[in-house]
């Protein structure tokens, strides 16, 4: 865009572009207005909120304003933005290129709108199929920003520490060097094992269930933490679990794998970072939507019940001390993703 193009309201140049995400948009310096040209506004809230939902925003034609567009001088006519709490708004188009105007504090009103589409929105037919199925909680609302590198390689790194359990010689002499194993405090095998406990699991289902949570719920918090904050926050989340397992039940030489306490943080930072996104649950055939902090405090509780119940099999201290670890850290880094990540700060303020 030429950079005398002048804004609509004020007839002065707008300034040189600003980016939001990977779009340049022309500001206006003195009301603070946003020029987007065709399909710009569209993908930067895309980008912010991590999917757009179908259908149009703008409801009817309203009486025009009067304003010039700064692409082509045509006028820009008045067409009604209809939010998604009932509230609306006006917003000026260009019929003849296509793009868009926008007035001060507009674009946080249009993507204030369009994420808390994306969270309401039902899981539909197959949603309903896949967790009648399985019975377990569904989140398909918040797709992530970009491809979660991190997220898949860990999957994969799983699932390959759970095939090698099955190659010759024996499974027990890949649990034998690397489980963990309470009894073994305080040798340099146990330290090394607070890593690599992590990444073998015990049975199909146990690896399913543990994959299952790592990719719905990870590609978000790798958004929130970026690539390489992510992976420390995992593997530490996993250590803190392995440590809070063998110091509630020390001396035991019953060998602990699984990547519960590193999943476990990951539910805390989710439940925190997007609290107002909702995962679904199903009694019998019937679907329910619970914001994700409650659904993560009644699993939490679970468990806590589980340990004092005293129920063998599943690794209780893994999956509390990897849930208060994650928590932990995710309050200390909680400022700071709100203010490098927009998205958690869309969801936060709905």
């Amino acid at each position: 865009m030429e950079r005398d193009h002048r804004c609509p309201r004020c007839r002065i140049p707008l300034k040189s572009p600003v980016r939001i995400g990977t779009v340049a948009v022309d500001p206006c310096g003195r009301c603070g207005g946003l020029w987007f040209g065709q399909g710009e506004l569209a993908r930067v809230v895309k980008e912010s909120v991590g999917s757009v939902p179908d259908g149009s925003p703008f409801g009817g034609k309203r009486p025009d304003g009067g304003l010039t567009c700064p692409a082509c001088d045509a006028p820009l006519g008045t067409y009604e933005f209809v939010e998604s709490d009932g509230g609306a708004f006006d917003v000026d188009l260009c019929q003849r290129c296509g793009g868009v105007w926008l007035d001060q504090g507009e674009l946080e009103r249009v993507q204030r709108s369009r994420a808390r589409e994306v969270v309401e929105a039902r899981t539909g037919w197959r949603g309903w199929l896949f967790q009648f199925l399985l019975q377990v909680p569904v989140e398909l609302n918040l797709p992530p920003l970009r491809f979660p590198l991190v997220t898949v390689a860990l999957v994969l790194a799983n699932v390959i520490g759970f095939v090698i359990l099955f190659i010759p010689p024996s499974p027990m002499v890949v649990v034998e060097r690397f489980a963990l194993y309470a009894d073994r405090v305080p040798s340099a095998q146990w330290l090394l094992s607070l890593l690599t406990h992590q990444f073998l699991h015990g049975g199909i289902v146990h690896i399913a269930l543990n994959m299952y949570f790592l990719y719905k719920l990870g590609d978000n918090v790798e958004d929130a933490l970026g690539r390489g904050g992510y992976i420390l926050f995992y593997l530490a989340c996993g250590v803190a679990g392995g440590v809070a397992q063998t110091l509630m039940t020390p001396g035991s030489a019953v060998p602990v794998v699984g990547a519960s306490g590193a999943i476990s943080g990951l539910m805390a930072a989710y439940a925190l970072f997007y609290r107002k996104a909702r995962l679904t649950w199903m009694l019998i055939v019937f679907q329910f939507r619970l914001a994700a902090p409650w659904w993560v405090l009644i699993w939490f509780g679970l468990n806590v019940a589980g340990y004092l119940a005293k129920q063998q099999g599943i690794a209780w201290g893994a999956h509390l001390g990897g849930f208060l670890t994650g928590l932990a850290l995710a309050f200390v880094l909680d400022r700071a993703v709100l203010r490098r990540n927009p998205r958690v700060r869309l969801l936060r303020d709905l």
